[in-house]
């Protein structure tokens, strides 16, 4: 284990943990937490940060020196280690960042395979937690990584884990601010349903506008449903790809950003005229399977307890959306299953097969029978 002292000091500083260290969105979170990005400037940080033990010279000589010195007022203390259970230890908030992000040419079941490899370990360690620890999970995918952890620690409380679905929830709000040419401030009630990647639906039915003094909803304000439905969906699926191709290198300041914005949601609640979307245990609502880790809009509270946002209505396209990224997480859980050499869980019976059947009155849903607007639909 490595420790430095800030040059700051306070009797209880606040204990986080953030593993994948070394990793770029691991540094980030850690200077953005140390200058109070998270708990704000009057909170003190004590940070602890996992690696492994290939990479702790590499850590010593880099990060640990880097934060030493970046004068980072709100960090009263950094460590490393690369034991889980030390870096566990009397964690208040535990952000699991390890692993590889998805980019371009890297396939789901590469994601998969890649990234469930330390799972274990991180849930056997995470099963010594108290039960006021929030512990995150940022690696990719979130849904399946929830899973896992809540497999291999079934003792931590369904309340108290959660993934990140921030990411396509801000630049789902960001978007539409664009479109819209009104602030994102402006811009609230945005959902994000189902899974990570090409399978998140990023639901605007019930998001709104404010301008002006005047509250409309999206649909109403932007006067297109056909691209809201579609267009818009298949942008927010490709955007990490179009960071590749700009960038060369993965949406990190994204990812991060959206980790500090999701904690501090959960932390000291959402506003009470919006809700924010989060990786989270199902309760069964939208038909949505018991305990399948999946991306809910959500409401908290003051204190940090949050609830899924219950009754929201969908028309038939977007409740086989809803459902097309059930059946997507299933698979995808039935091989990160199999890669682990773990029983499944899934019930042995046979599920129904989704259809396309727009027998219906909505006369967007039912447009998708012309040929060229199939064609346009087969990014689903």
């Amino acid at each position: 284990m490595t420790e430095a002292d800030t040059g700051s000091s306070h009797s209880c500083p606040v204990r986080v943990t953030v593993t994948g260290a070394t990793g770029e969105t691991g540094r980030l979170l850690s200077v953005m937490i140390g200058r109070g990005d998270l708990f704000g400037p009057k909170t003190l940080v004590e940070l602890t940060l996992f690696v492994s033990k290939k990479e702790m010279n590499k850590f010593t000589k880099g990060t640990m020196v880097e934060l030493g010195m970046c004068n980072l007022r709100q960090l009263a203390r950094v460590r490393g280690t690369s034991n889980l259970n030390d870096a566990f230890k009397d964690a208040q908030y535990i952000i699991l960042a390890g692993g590889v992000p998805a980019h371009a040419g890297f396939s789901r079941n590469d994601l998969i395979g890649s990234n469930c490899r330390e799972i274990k370990d991180i849930g056997i360690a995470l099963q010594g937690v108290e039960k006021t620890v929030k512990i995150l999970v940022v690696t990719d995918p979130q849904n399946i990584i929830v899973g896992l952890v809540h497999h291999f620690a079934p003792n931590l409380d369904s309340k108290q884990l959660t993934g990140l679905s921030r990411v396509d929830h801000n630049r789902s709000v960001v978007k539409l601010a664009k479109m819209l040419g009104v602030s994102v401030y402006e811009i609230s009630r945005v959902s994000v349903f189902g899974n990570s990647g090409v399978k998140v639906f990023p639901d605007l039915r019930h998001a709104c506008v404010e301008n002006l003094g005047k509250i409309r909803g999206a649909y109403e304000a932007f006067g297109d449903d056909y691209y809201l439905k579609y267009d818009f969906v298949r942008d927010i699926h490709n955007r990490n790809n179009e960071i590749y191709k700009r960038c060369n290198n993965g949406p990190y300041m994204t990812i991060s950003n959206a980790v500090v914005q999701h904690m501090r949601d959960w932390i000291f609640g959402t506003p009470s005229h919006t809700w924010t979307s989060m990786v989270v245990l199902s309760d069964g609502s939208y038909g949505v399977d018991k305990d399948l880790p999946y991306s809910f809009p959500v409401r908290i509270d003051s204190k940090g307890e949050w609830e899924i946002v219950h009754d929201l209505d969908h028309d038939l396209f977007e409740k086989e959306r809803l459902a097309e990224a059930v059946e997507h997480i299933l698979k995808e859980k039935e091989f990160a299953w199999a890669t682990m050499g773990l029983k499944s869980t899934q019930d042995n019976e046979e599920r129904v097969p989704l259809t396309w059947s727009f027998g219906c009155n909505d006369p967007v849903a039912c447009r998708v029978l012309g040929p060229l607007e199939r064609q346009r639909m087969n990014y689903f």
